[in-house]
């Protein structure tokens, strides 16, 4: 029995704060949800001027080694 209780006791444990977690939270009302909403599509906007740039950055370089390569 100590083995199955050392298996089945984590996921007793794991139940019981997921449990616990989806009764403590709560839905946003909607100003909240705007705010989330909006932070994260500055988010998504920020990261496609950041990304591309170093995108390119990286190609540059790498054309650059492959020119000076013996």
């Amino acid at each position: 029995m100590d083995v199955l209780d050392s298996v089945f006791d984590p996921l007793r444990d794991f139940a019981k704060d997921s449990v616990r977690l989806v009764n403590k939270c709560h839905k946003p009302d909607p100003k909240e949800f705007t705010k989330v909403a909006t932070r994260t599509a500055i988010g998504f906007v920020v990261m496609g001027f950041v990304v591309p740039d170093s995108l390119s950055w990286w190609r540059i370089t790498e054309e650059a080694e492959e020119l000076l390569a013996p």
